[in-house]
């Protein structure tokens, strides 16, 4: 079999070859790879989009998708290549807004000088579980307020300060953010302002699906993969010590112009914001997509144009969907979400369907109700007395019993 290596050395197709083929979602690897490439270069490579002022290639991504789709894996996967790099600042947990500041704002005393020296403004910050990370409520708000605020980066002071916590500064901050939630826990950690204002039109949601035909008892790897894996680690490393400014090709110049002055502009106001930076995520990603190629010319090329234009425009399908979902209600949205599992399935028994869906007995014996109201759904009886739910007009049964008529 000839070796990978001998065909590319492009690092994205590299590292989806070495995930190799598995129940995990393609594109959570590949938008995972993408961060850990943003995570590996910070702010040490930029393009001057207005003179003066850096744009940055870092990035907020957002596995969104169902428990057990192996968003955690793909996240473990990608940022095992750079949690041990200083350079990179790894962060994996929980914190309050407070202390993010605080935590980018740390000093040290230098032992020559004797002036106080900031640590590192760079943060990757890693969140597998968004809910489990980002507190609710006010503290949510307040934290989603400064992630917005840290996106954009560059060579400017934040200062913040209380009575209580005195005054930090945190100067030239780079923030990039990979995070994995399911789509009710995202209406728990993000508000809905939120999701509706500014800060979800600079997070990249990869809305992932189940997909029930696609089976694996193992993930099947390539017989290269150490190999690769080895050839990868050198790679990324080798990122965090890079430098530079970017500049764009004329051909590469004209592609942009081209895309930017055509792109027809979205008749939902609500996208308005995410279509807006649209453009400055392109730039990234393209920035990204050249790193991934080579790190010997900070050189943007048409065809990194092109590509990223298809990457960020399929994005963006994502956006409506997830605004869609941020106006639903819980009750609504966990309606909607027993009507879609049993609208699949055909049929499911009582205690199945509440141990999938994963609610409280009362919530889901409200839902039921409404969805039977509402003529969606018909219960059934087994031979034992169970409940059988069917989508209305399939009448298709599990196979543990065949049900008899409920009086």
């Amino acid at each position: 079999m000839p070796r990978i290596l001998d065909r590319t050395t492009n690092l994205l197709a590299l590292y989806q070859h070495a995930m190799g083929r598995s129940e995990v979602p393609r594109e959570f690897h590949f938008w995972c790879c993408l961060s850990v490439l943003a995570a590996s270069v910070g702010d040490r490579v930029w393009l001057e989009k207005f003179r003066g002022s850096k744009l940055l290639p870092n990035l907020y991504v957002l596995l969104l998708g169902p428990s057990g789709l192996g968003k955690g894996l793909a996240i473990d996967m990608a940022t095992a290549f750079v949690k041990d790099i200083p350079r990179v600042n790894y962060y994996r947990g929980k914190a309050s807004a407070q202390y993010l500041i605080d935590y980018l704002g740390r000093s040290h005393k230098d032992p020559n000088s004797g002036k106080w020296v900031i640590e590192n403004t760079k943060l990757y910050l890693v969140t597998p579980e968004l809910a489990m990370s980002v507190p609710s409520g006010e503290h949510g708000r307040n934290f989603i307020m400064h992630m917005t605020e840290l996106y954009t980066g560059g060579d400017y002071l934040l200062q913040e300060g209380t009575r209580t916590r005195g005054g930090v500064h945190v100067k030239s901050p780079c923030m990039n953010w990979l995070a994995g939630t399911t789509r009710e826990w995202l209406k728990i950690s993000v508000p809905r302002d939120a999701v509706e204002s500014g800060f979800y039109a600079r997070v990249v949601t990869v809305d992932g699906h189940y997909d029930l035909t696609t089976r694996y008892r193992r993930p099947f790897y390539p017989v290269d993969y150490d190999e690769v894996m080895d050839h990868l680690h050198a790679r990324i490393t080798a990122l965090t010590h890079l430098e530079g400014i970017f500049e764009l090709s004329p051909d590469a110049e004209r592609l942009e112009e081209a895309w930017y002055t055509t792109r027809e502009a979205p008749e939902d106001e609500r996208l308005l914001p995410s279509w807006k930076r649209a453009h400055d995520l392109m730039l990234k990603i393209a920035m990204l997509l050249a790193l991934s190629e080579t790190h010997e010319e900070l050189v943007i090329k048409p065809d990194h144009v092109a590509k990223a234009r298809i990457i960020v425009e399929r994005a963006l399908q994502a956006v409506p969907k997830v605004l869609d979902f941020a106006r639903l209600t819980p009750e609504a949205a966990g309606v909607d979400e027993v009507a879609g599992v049993l609208k699949k399935s055909g049929a499911m028994m009582h205690s199945s369907l509440l141990r999938r869906t994963g609610m409280s007995a009362d919530q889901f014996k409200a839902i039921i109700e409404t969805l039977r109201q509402q003529q969606r759904i018909v219960t059934k009886r087994t031979a034992n007395g169970a409940a059988v739910y069917a989508w209305s007009g399939q009448h298709r049964m599990p196979k543990e019993e065949q049900p008899a008529p409920e009086d």
